[in-house]
């Protein structure tokens, strides 16, 4: 995994995971279980009894969500690797980019981004892919990831290649 964590909202945790490798559902369809270790928490195992179901549900699921987003799901699973950022995206943020009209209005959003990145790991392109009636989350989101660098994604060939990335930028007030 190149990024993940645990997210605590009241008495429910969410672990997520990110990862730019393309083998992981692969990995994942041969699996009995997944163990996921997260600095400074316990590692958490989870049985899984029907993996291969599963990941072919959830591609599925990826697939149709990667053609309402202008992805080629073909395309993008046949690349050797995909952009990966430099250090996580989400260290880039703080409480400071959260769009001043939705906090006063205690507005929570999450803003799915696409960033195209160029073949030298910049963003060439920001966009969001679901308006919300704030659009300041689009805004911020973008001014922040803008400044990002990726290693840049590289084609079956070994050619280092222009490809898009998405993240889903979670904006959440502090209760």
């Amino acid at each position: 995994m190149s990024d993940g964590g645990i997210s605590k909202r009241g008495k429910n945790s969410t672990i997520y995971a990110v990862t730019s490798d393309p083998t992981f559902f692969t990995k994942l369809a041969g699996a009995s279980s997944l163990t996921i270790t997260v600095a400074g928490a316990a590692p958490v195992s989870v049985a899984i009894p029907a993996a291969a179901s599963a990941v072919e549900a959830l591609q599925d699921c990826e697939d149709g969500k990667m053609r309402a987003y202008g992805l080629d799901p073909v395309a993008w699973r046949s690349l050797k690797s995909r952009p990966s950022p430099i250090e996580p995206v989400r260290n880039r943020f703080s409480a400071l980019d959260y769009p001043e009209a939705a906090l006063r209005a205690h507005v929570e959003f999450d803003a799915i981004i696409r960033l195209d990145v160029g073949t030298d790991g910049t963003v060439q392109r920001c966009s969001g892919l679901n308006p919300g009636n704030y659009k300041g989350f689009e805004i911020a989101s973008c001014d922040v990831l803008k400044g990002a660098k990726f290693k840049p994604a590289v084609d079956s060939a070994g050619t280092v290649v222009s490809a898009p990335i998405i993240y889903d930028v979670v904006f959440r007030i502090d209760s």
